[in-house]
């Protein structure tokens, strides 16, 4: 009876592992050249930024946005996929700053929609936060 017991524990196991690991599964979004706009609002300004675009290339492998910028190197800390959304941890560094924050977008095929919080220091010890609405479409293969 034991033996029965355990084995209908361990099948329950794995079928749960099995169920888990698909129901995560990928996100649903067509891998390819993406353009992005983004809506910045920075805490403390009084007018507010205008929104700016770029283009960048998302694989299944790299589902997070970026844009890159001279002098600056980031490193995505944690990247968590749950059904169609993409959450990040993100750190940056460049000669007179350091910016960490996180990320969460959800993808709907061809477009996703989603925001950005960060933090920024300066050497002088000085800070501002940041947040980052943001949207991006499909517009063709990678080249």
């Amino acid at each position: 009876m034991k033996s029965t017991n355990l084995y209908v524990i361990v099948v329950g196991f794995l079928l749960a592992v099995g169920y888990g690991n698909a129901a995560v599964g990928e996100p649903n979004m067509r891998p390819g050249l993406w353009e992005i706009t983004v809506k910045t609002e920075v805490q403390g300004m009084p007018m507010p930024m205008p929104s700016t675009s770029y283009r960048h290339c998302i694989t299944k492998e790299d589902l997070v946005p970026r844009t890159e910028r001279p002098g600056e190197q980031c490193k995505i800390l944690k990247k968590t996929v749950s059904g169609d959304t993409v959450t990040w941890r993100v750190s940056c560094e460049s000669k007179d700053m350091k910016t960490t924050g996180t990320g969460r977008i959800t993808y709907k095929g061809d477009t996703y929609r989603g925001s950005i919080e960060m933090q920024m220091s300066g050497g002088s010890g000085d800070s501002m936060k940041m947040s980052q609405k943001i949207q991006g479409k499909r517009i063709g293969n990678c080249k």
